[in-house]
């Protein structure tokens, strides 16, 4: 019985970690390691692209700067803070497909767009 409460005591600490390195120590790694990759001249690049339904897509209402600059411009520069926002909303990856939520009437609201970060700009 000993041995079983070690055990669970164990994958709680385990658990703890997980959560603490996925929260915590993550975003900055990838943050530098973006950084790095890009040599501090990162960018983000927004392709209009056709989805079905189903894939993976992020709906946004409420454009972030970085978001609007990259679509209107194809390609745009980034902060820290907005490569900071956009890992964070894209769950530690390197790219993502937004669609675009329009509430004004007469707006197409079906826009989605591939958007990735790249090295220069």
């Amino acid at each position: 019985m000993e041995r079983l409460v070690q055990i669970q005591h164990h994958r709680e600490d385990k658990e703890k970690v997980i959560i603490d390195l996925y929260r915590n120590q993550l975003p900055e790694v990838m943050l530098n390691t973006v950084r790095e990759w890009t040599e501090n001249q990162t960018s983000l690049k927004a392709v209009n692209v056709s989805m079905p339904d189903d894939y993976d897509i992020i709906t946004v209402s409420n454009l972030k700067g970085w978001l609007t600059r990259a679509i209107h411009e194809g390609v745009t520069h980034l902060t820290d803070d907005e490569l900071t926002d956009f890992i964070g909303i894209v769950k530690d990856r390197t790219y993502a497909n937004f669609r675009i939520q329009d509430d004004e009437p007469g707006q197409d609201s079906s826009k989605v767009f591939f958007v990735n970060i790249v090295a220069g700009h």
